[in-house]
């Protein structure tokens, strides 16, 4: 079905879900709006992100001048940093916004697993930065015994299954990366924290 061949009614049904999850980010979020950015975009996106805390819950809130576009939001577990919750403002997808928080985050405050169950949404958002990784570096990780592998190549069945010690880790960024994204177009200047003449101690 094309586009342009959507009835009308339905258009409105999409609109009215996306305003309803762009209602439900803001929910999940803490109102940060007094706290000062632990990051501002030096490429002048507009983009800021600020830190809180809430109970043993870590807060990461990536804002656009001042709508809130992503969170990420972690609880210690296993040791390190666990995801527990991803959000990004529908009309805000596929800008690499939850890409440039798990790097923040790695970097400024230690590694990071996935959670120890996942939505659809959240697996298709492993699946996607696993094949593209970029910057991180993303292991399935056994807990109980603390084995690595990279994710790559690893087949699906290996990662998301009933074995509760499966997870996934980014436990390393690789900066050596940084010289191929140069080489590459991208619609979205900050897609990846930095431009080509941003030096990384501007963001790190």
């Amino acid at each position: 079905m094309k586009w342009n061949e959507i009835s009308n009614d339905h258009v409105t049904e999409i609109e009215d879900i996306n305003a309803r999850l762009e209602t439900h980010i803001s929910k999940m979020a803490l109102d940060l709006s007094d706290v000062k950015p632990e990051w501002n975009d030096p490429n002048n996106q507009g983009l800021n992100m600020r830190v809180g805390q809430s109970s043993d819950q870590s807060y990461y809130q990536l804002y656009l001048d001042n709508e809130l576009v992503a969170l990420v939001i972690t609880e210690p577990r296993h040791g390190i940093h666990q995801i527990k919750t991803t959000a990004v403002a529908p009309k805000h997808r596929q800008r690499g916004y939850i890409r440039m928080l798990f790097t923040w985050i790695r970097n400024h405050v230690g590694p990071l697993c996935s959670d120890d169950g996942q939505t659809r949404d959240a697996v298709e958002m492993w699946k996607a930065l696993i094949g593209k990784p970029g910057n991180l570096k993303i292991y399935v990780w056994n807990v109980e015994t603390d084995d690595k592998k990279p994710a790559k190549g690893v087949p699906d069945q290996d990662i998301w299954n009933d074995d509760p010690d499966t997870l996934l880790l980014i436990e390393e960024i690789d900066w050596r990366w940084r010289k191929n994204l140069l080489e590459e177009v991208d619609p979205y200047p900050h897609h990846y924290l930095w431009g080509p003449d941003l030096r990384f101690d501007e963001c790190f």
